[in-house]
C-alpha cells in the first residue's frame, strides 16, 4: 500500500474521519481512475474485468473486517444513519459518504460471531468501501427505498424544525430540548384542546372504521411489512387517542377543519416518529444480540403503546370475568352492597346501551342504571359511577408524552401515566357519560371490576387465590365448551418434579399448556426495560421453560404418569410417540408485539446468553425477588433443557422456531371460535404455525388463515367427483 494512504484510524472512525479518509483517497485517486484506485489497495488488475475487481475488493473487505464482522457492520449502519440524518436536517451532503457506506453493506456477520482481538485497520476498509462504491451501483438511486427507517425518521425530524420544533442530533439520536420538546406538547395539547377531545375521537374513529371487522368486533390496525418501497411513518392511534380522551370534556360543536385536523395529526405523528420504535422493515429479518436485546424489547413495548390502542369485544368481557371470579361467592357484597352478579348485570345492560355503535357514544348513566334487571337503581349508579368510570378529573390528567411513566404510590387513576384503559366510562358530569368505543370500553370493564375487588379483598389473596384459580377456571372452561379434553397434574422423573398446568393429548399432536397471570405493566408499555424485561420474565419465559421442560422429560423417558398431589392417584400417563409438540404460553391479557409467534425465538436465545439486574440500587431492591428467579431459576432451568435437547441429537435445530405461542386469553377465545374437539383444534395451530405475516397483530393473521383455509377447502370440495 502507498505511503501516502497509509492508516492512521485508532478505533472506530467518526463520521468526519471517514469523510477525511475518502476525500483524502480521491485527491490521490480520482474516482475517474478506477483502475488506479483498485491497484492502491492492493489488487492486481492486469488480465482481470470489472466485475472481478469487485468480487476482490469484496473480499477484501471481508478480510479487513474478519476480526469483528458483526460490530464493522453495526458502526457501519450507524455512520449511514447519522450522515443522513446531518442531510435532511442541516443540509449536509450525503455522498460520497453514503454511497461508500453502502458499498460494505455486504459485510455480513450474525450478533453471535466471535470477534478476535485484532484490531481493524478502519483506514484500509474505508478506502475499499470507497474503490467498491466506484465499481458498483449499489443504492445509487431511490435511497429513501433502500434506507427507509433512516429517511422517515429524519424527514419527521425535518417536518417539525420547519414547523418552528428545531431538534438536535446526537451522532445516531434525535432529540427536541427540554424547552422545544414542552412547547411542542403545549401546542398539541391545545390544539385538540380548542377542537374538543370529543370531536378528535370521533374523527379518529371515521378515519379507523375502514379496518373495522364485525366478527372480531377489532379495528384491524397493522403495521405494513412490505419491502423495496419508500416508507412513511405510521398513523399515531394510540397517542392521539390517549391526548384526545385527556381533552373528552373540553366541549366544541364544530367540526374540526381540515387544516387543523391536519396539524394535530402531523405534530403527533412526526413527534410519534422521532422516537424511532417503528419497524420500517419486517423484523423477521433481523436477529437481536444480547447486549441490544432490553433496548429492542422496550422499543416494540412502546411502539404498541403510540401506534395502536387495546381492545376486546363484547361478548369477551364477561366471558372473562365469570371464571376469573368464580372463587367469589356470588353473594359476598362490597362497598354499599354490591356483588359481582351486579356488576355483570350493569356491564351487559351498558352494551345494550351502546348498541352496536362505532366510535365515541354518550351515555345517560342515570337512566342505565334504572334499567338494570334484578339491581337496585342507587346500587347501579354507585357502580357505574364509582367502580367502571373514571374520577371526575378524567383519564390521562398527568398524560402529555407516549414515555409518561407511573409512579410507585401514585393513584393510578389520578396519577402519572396512561390511565385511560384502567375504567371504560368517562364523566361528562353528574348524569352523562362517554364510552370512547364499545371494542376500547372492553380491556377497562375487566380492570376496573377486578380492580374493584383487589382493592377490598387484599392484593396478595386477590392475586394467588382469585386469579390464579380463576385464570385456571377459565382455561378449563373455554376448553370443555369446544368438546376437548385436558389433563392436569404432577409427575416424577429420577431427577426432576414437575406441574403440568394443562396437557392436551391425542394422537398424534401434543399441547404443553402453562399459564401465567403475569401482565405487562404501564411502565413496560410507555419503555420502562426494566419492567419489560420482567414483565416477560415473569409471563412468556417462564412459561416456556415449563412447558419445554416437561417435553425433555418425556422425551428423555418415554413416559409421564402425572398424578393429583393431594391423592397421590395417576390421572392420565402421557407416552412418547413422536407427537407433534405445541408449546403454549397462556396470559389474560394481550402483550402486542411479544406474542407473534415469531417473537418468541428471537426472544429466548439473546436472553440465555446474560442474566440481569437494575443499574439502580434502589430499583434493584424493589425487583430483587423477581430477578433471582430470572437469573437463579428459570434461565439455568432453560440452559438445562436445551442441553437435554441437543443429548436427544437435536443440536443445530432450533426449539423456539416453531410450535411456540404466546396468547392472551382473548386471542384463547379467538383461535377456539367455531372449533369443536381437538382434532380441528390442533388442525388450527397447524395451519397458523406454518404462516407468519410480520403483523404482529394476532386476531388479523387469525383472520387471513381461516380466510386462506376456507379457500384451499373450497378447491379441494371442487375437485372431488
Amino acid at each position: 500500500m502507498s505511503e501516502t494512504i497509509a492508516s492512521n484510524v485508532q478505533g472506530k472512525p467518526a463520521l468526519g474521519e471517514v469523510q477525511r479518509i475518502i476525500e483524502d483517497f480521491d485527491a490521490i485517486y480520482p474516482p475517474q481512475d478506477v483502475g488506479a484506485a483498485v491497484e492502491a489497495i492492493g489488487i492486481a488488475t492486469h488480465g482481470k474485468g470489472l466485475s472481478q475487481w469487485s468480487d476482490l475488493v469484496h473480499k477484501r473487505l471481508g478480510t479487513l473486517s474478519a476480526p469483528d464482522q458483526y460490530g464493522v457492520r453495526e458502526h457501519l449502519r450507524d455512520l449511514t444513519t447519522e450522515v443522513v440524518y446531518a442531510h435532511a436536517l442541516f443540509d449536509q451532503p450525503l455522498e460520497p459518504v453514503l454511497k461508500t457506506l453502502g458499498a460494505a453493506s455486504s459485510i455480513s456477520a450474525p450478533p453471535d460471531t466471535r470477534k478476535t482481538a485484532a484490531p481493524i485497520d478502519w483506514t484500509a476498509l474505508i478506502q475499499a468501501a470507497r474503490v467498491q462504491s466506484l465499481l458498483t451501483q449499489r443504492y445509487a438511486d431511490n435511497l429513501d427505498m433502500h434506507y427507509p427507517r433512516e429517511f422517515a425518521v429524519a424527514r419527521a425530524a425535518r417536518r417539525l424544525a420547519d414547523r418552528g420544533f428545531p431538534v438536535e442530533q446526537e451522532r445516531t439520536r434525535l432529540r427536541l430540548a427540554q424547552l422545544t420538546n414542552d412547547r411542542l406538547i403545549t401546542r398539541l395539547e391545545k390544539l385538540i384542546g380548542d377542537l374538543g377531545g370529543l370531536n378528535l375521537l370521533r374523527e379518529l374513529f371515521l378515519k379507523a372504521i375502514a379496518t373495522y371487522d364485525a366478527n372480531s368486533e377489532r379495528y384491524m390496525i397493522v403495521r405494513d411489512t412490505r419491502v423495496g418501497r419508500p416508507r412513511e411513518p405510521d398513523f399515531p392511534w394510540g397517542y392521539l387517542i390517549a391526548l384526545s380522551a385527556k381533552h373528552v370534556c373540553r366541549r366544541n360543536n364544530r367540526r374540526p377543519a381540515n387544516n387543523v385536523w391536519q396539524e394535530v395529526v402531523g405534530l403527533a405523528t412526526d413527534f410519534a416518529a422521532l422516537h424511532d420504535v417503528q419497524d420500517y422493515t419486517p423484523p423477521i429479518f433481523a436477529q437481536i444480540p444480547t447486549d441490544k436485546l432490553l433496548a429492542t424489547l422496550t422499543r416494540r413495548a412502546l411502539y404498541d403503546s403510540i401506534y395502536v390502542f387495546p381492545q376486546l369485544r363484547s361478548s369477551d368481557v364477561l366471558r372473562m370475568l365469570r371464571p376469573l371470579l368464580a372463587e367469589i361467592p356470588s353473594d359476598k357484597a362490597y362497598g354499599p352492597g354490591w356483588t359481582t352478579d351486579d356488576v355483570f348485570a350493569v356491564i351487559e345492560q351498558l352494551y345494550r346501551a351502546i348498541g352496536d355503535c362505532r366510535g365515541p357514544v354518550t351515555l345517560d348513566l342515570r337512566h342505565i342504571a334504572k334499567t338494570v334487571p334484578g339491581v337496585a337503581p342507587l346500587l347501579a349508579k354507585h357502580i357505574l359511577f364509582e367502580v367502571l368510570s373514571h374520577p371526575s378529573t378524567g383519564p390521562n390528567s398527568q398524560f402529555s408524552r407516549p414515555t409518561d411513566q407511573t409512579v410507585r404510590g401514585a393513584d393510578p387513576l389520578t396519577g402519572p401515566g396512561n390511565s385511560l384503559y384502567l375504567r371504560p366510562l368517562i364523566r361528562l358530569d353528574g348524569k352523562r357519560a362517554i364510552v370512547i368505543d364499545r371494542s376500547v370500553a372492553g380491556p377497562g370493564m375487566v380492570e376496573a371490576v377486578l380492580s374493584a375487588v383487589r382493592g377490598y379483598e387484599g392484593a396478595d389473596t386477590f392475586q394467588g387465590k382469585v386469579i390464579g384459580a380463576g385464570a385456571e377456571a377459565l382455561i378449563r372452561l373455554e376448553f370443555a365448551q369446544h368438546g376437548i379434553a385436558i389433563h392436569t397434574g404432577d409427575y416424577d422423573t429420577p431427577k426432576v418434579h414437575g406441574e403440568c398446568d394443562i396437557v392436551i393429548d391425542e394422537p398424534g399432536n401434543l399441547a404443553f399448556i402453562e399459564s401465567k397471570a403475569k401482565a405487562l405493566t404501564r411502565n413496560a408499555a410507555n419503555g420502562n426495560d426494566v419492567d419489560v424485561l420482567l414483565s416477560l420474565a415473569g409471563s412468556v419465559v417462564a412459561a416456556m421453560e415449563q412447558s419445554f421442560g416437561h417435553e425433555m422429560q418425556l422425551r428423555k423417558h418415554g413416559e409421564l404418569e402425572l398424578y393429583d398431589k393431594e391423592t397421590r392417584k395417576v390421572n392420565h400417563t402421557l407416552t412418547w410417540t413422536g407427537q407433534t409438540v405445541n408449546r403454549i404460553a397462556l396470559s389474560l391479557y394481550d402483550f402486542g408485539f411479544f406474542q407473534d409467534h415469531t417473537a418468541i425465538s428471537k426472544l429466548m436465545w439473546p436472553m440465555l446468553n446474560a442474566r440481569y439486574g437494575a443499574i439502580d440500587p434502589a430499583i434493584q431492591d424493589t425487583f430483587k425477588g423477581q430477578f433471582k428467579k430470572l437469573n437463579e431459576k428459570v434461565l439455568p432451568k432453560l440452559t438445562g433443557h436445551l442441553q437435554i435437547w441437543e443429548e436427544l441429537g437435536f443440536q443445530g435445530k432450533d426449539p423456539f422456531s416453531f410450535g411456540n405461542w404466546f396468547l392472551s386469553a382473548p386471542q384463547l377465545f379467538g383461535l377456539l371460535d367455531g372449533i369443536q374437539g381437538p382434532a380441528e383444534f390442533f388442525e388450527r395451530l397447524g395451519f397458523l404455525r406454518n404462516l407468519t405475516y410480520q403483523s404482529y397483530n394476532f386476531h388479523h393473521q387469525l383472520k387471513h388463515a381461516l380466510s386462506l383455509k376456507a379457500e384451499r377447502d373450497v378447491r379441494a370440495d371442487a375437485g372431488r367427483p
